[in-house]
């Protein structure tokens, strides 16, 4: 999904609240994968309450394959400590 959903005012665009935008993600990994990187799982352990917008879905899936490339940066990737979103103050926008 891209997208969540507000019960109370449905979907429409003339009022946001964030249920609109929330959706749950989760990663499963196997027991062979969890005992070849258990450094990178016990990341994503900690980082699981941590915000996390679907934009950043490359540079996670880089991390946890372990597929480092020009293009990635461990500050988007959920799967590394040097992860550095956080909330906006302003809850106006989120610029990676």
């Amino acid at each position: 999904s891209d997208h969540g959903e507000d019960m109370e005012y449905f979907h429409g665009a003339s009022r946001f609240t964030y249920d609109m935008a929330r959706v749950p993600f989760f990663v499963y990994l196997s027991p062979a994968y969890q005992q070849k990187y258990p450094d990178t799982v016990q990341v994503l352990k900690a980082h699981r309450h941590t915000i996390f917008t679907n934009d950043l879905m490359y540079d996670t899936l880089c991390g946890i394959l372990q597929l480092y490339n020009s293009d990635y940066s461990p500050a988007f990737d959920l799967s590394q400590s040097a992860y550095s979103l956080t909330v906006p103050t302003t809850r106006r926008s989120c610029a990676r």
